[in-house]
């Protein structure tokens, strides 16, 4: 979201801007972060309590996750468990809202997630009322025998099996606020729904750091954790399509001056990991999540 790249409005959520300024604005912030916080309770005691329906497809729903804004890696996660899934005989199918179009109508994550499944015959459909999305696609594509809901955990209209949530070890809790005081989506008392919990990025951290994050997810719901790493495996050239390998060492990097240019939620992890492995790292810019190039 572009909440993340705001880098003013995230020093001031994250408390490391100081002074008048951005206390009041921290103040104001929190005065909103209260109706947001009630509203999303009130959402879920609805869905807990059946007052508000959740609708089942005729297959099983994996939905992928988060509880916070911006980037905890859900797109690899994704693709990497539709591939698994088609590898181990099933026809899975991908449903997405389909966020931030551009002016051709599709969004960058569905263009991606479509070219580097489009070998494995992997559908990826978009469309904001999800429970229509799969019965469509049930209907055009009858062998379709599992859904995978991409960025599904507040859209509890749709019914699901499983709930696995991502969780960025990098800022695991948003600075322990919900919008728009920081970045929660809702609560962490909703990580009760979770029936695992994936904590990503944890080669940033070391083990402790992660034990105490494990501890204090305990706190809120008993799901297994599981740790990934997201490592570089090389360079592509801006050429070829996305599905097809790196063709460059990251070993290239090493006798070069970089300068980096990201569109992303949380491009920190990014930017260390390119300083481990460039000859001078020499500055970036980091635009809005999901920026429609130019």
């Amino acid at each position: 979201m572009g909440l993340v790249n705001n880098s003013y409005l995230h020093r001031v959520i994250s408390g490391e801007a100081s002074g008048l300024t951005p206390s009041l604005l921290r103040g104001l912030l929190c005065s909103g972060e209260l109706f947001y916080a009630s509203a999303t309770r009130i959402r879920n005691t609805f869905y807990d309590r059946g007052i508000l329906a959740s609708h089942q497809l005729p297959v099983p729903v994996i939905s992928v996750g988060n509880i916070t804004a911006g980037g905890t890696g859900k797109t690899p996660i994704v693709r990497w468990l539709a591939r698994g899934l088609k590898e181990r005989s099933f026809n899975p199918a991908i449903l997405m809202r389909g966020y931030h179009r551009s002016a051709a109508g599709i969004s960058d994550e569905q263009a991606l997630l479509t070219e580097q499944l489009n070998e494995h015959q992997i559908i990826v459909h978009a469309q904001p009322d999800r429970v229509a999305g799969g019965q469509r696609i049930l209907a055009e594509h009858p062998q379709t025998n599992l859904f995978i809901l991409d960025d599904g955990f507040q859209h509890r209209r749709l019914a699901r099996e499983i709930d696995l949530i991502l969780i960025d070890a990098t800022n695991p809790f948003g600075h322990n606020h919900v919008h728009p005081r920081g970045l929660l989506r809702e609560p962490l008392a909703g990580l009760r729904r979770a029936t695992a919990i994936l904590l990503t990025r944890c080669e940033q951290l070391p083990a402790s750091d992660l034990d105490s994050i494990e501890h204090s997810l305990r706190k809120f719901t008993p799901a297994p954790i599981f740790h990934a790493r997201f490592e570089h495996s090389g360079l592509r050239t801006a050429s070829l399509p996305t599905s097809a390998p790196p063709d460059l060492s990251l070993d290239t990097l090493k006798s070069r001056h970089i300068f980096v240019v990201a569109a992303i939620a949380n491009p920190t992890p990014l930017e260390s990991s390119l300083r481990k492995v460039a000859g001078e790292y020499k500055g970036h810019w980091w635009l809005p999540d999901h920026h429609d190039y130019t």
